[in-house]
């Protein structure tokens, strides 16, 4: 799996830039639709520290989040949505 962080910051000249990086994870998604775009929640306990999207694909999983608090390693409660169904696993970063 693959988790990309996207954070807004100001760039040259007062543009609006899109940072992003990769963070390292252990643990795999299961999909259940390949290829769609999915509303993404990663969590731990009842704080809320990324929302996002997730798109499954056969060889890679990418999550792609913004932070709403800074994430560190440890182990998160990853929440997809679609069509009224939730899925919850846990994922550990690293």
């Amino acid at each position: 799996m693959q988790l990309i962080t996207c954070e807004r910051s100001k760039g040259k000249h007062g543009q609006t830039v899109q940072k992003c990086k990769n963070s390292p994870s252990s643990s795999p998604i299961k999909f259940t639709s390949a290829g769609v775009k999915l509303a993404a929640t990663l969590r731990r306990g009842k704080v809320i520290f990324a929302t996002g999207f997730a798109i499954g694909a056969n060889a890679k999983t990418r999550l792609v989040l913004t932070p709403r608090r800074a994430i560190g390693k440890g182990r998160y409660l990853l929440t997809i949505e679609h069509n009224a169904r939730q899925s919850r696993q846990t994922i550990m970063i690293e």
